[in-house]
């Protein structure tokens, strides 16, 4: 028999009709396959000193150690780690290799050089990865992006908010009557990952 694999949106949007036990979906496959290594903390410094060295082999390890995490369980390191040195890995021989492809194609990502806060969120968005303990990791990173980018001298910022239109995408929690997610307050636990 023939193994189909749907890589492409145009056919996903068609699954629900397809009833053919032969017919695959990338994303589910891939979820299959890259089941590995949990990210630590630990093992976020230890890549991020590889994209630190100029050392193209340590990028290309790094690269690499990055593909064969477990995609969903190291989403938010992952994919902090591409923001921060994907100008790095872009044209290394590593970035042609298979399973960084793959690592990229699961997160929707085509263009390394241009990813921000809101990429890593549309991401996990596209993975139903959009959980209050990812977003926790990530609003430390969007709070002191903010303070940076502000710019200000005699302001501050204080607090930061997502998008409330985010509010209904985020996966495995009940929003309440007024519609809030009870978040970790940024000043309660501070992210190990800080890049």
């Amino acid at each position: 028999s023939l193994n189909v694999f749907v890589s492409d949106l145009a056919y996903k949007n068609y699954m629900d009709f397809i009833n053919d036990p032969e017919v695959y979906d990338q994303d589910d496959v891939l979820k299959v396959l890259n089941t590995g290594t949990v990210m630590t903390d630990e093992m976020f410094e230890s890549v991020k000193r590889l994209f630190e060295s100029s050392d193209d082999t340590n990028t290309t390890l790094g690269m690499e150690t990055l593909a064969n995490c477990d995609y969903e369980a190291s989403a938010v390191p992952i994919l902090l780690l591409l923001k921060q040195y994907g100008s790095r890995m872009y044209g290394v021989t590593g970035s042609q290799h298979v399973n960084f492809k793959s690592l990229l194609k699961f997160f929707n990502i085509t263009n390394l050089s241009g990813i921000s806060l809101d990429t890593v969120i549309d991401c996990l968005r596209h993975q139903e990865l959009l959980t209050p303990d990812n977003l926790n990791r990530i609003m430390p990173l969007a709070k002191s992006q903010m303070c940076e980018d502000a710019r200000l001298r005699n302001f501050s910022v204080t607090h930061v908010d997502i998008n409330p239109s985010l509010l209904s995408e985020i996966q495995d929690v009940p929003v309440t009557l007024s519609g809030m997610v009870e978040l970790i307050d940024d000043d309660e636990e501070e992210l190990n990952m800080n890049i």
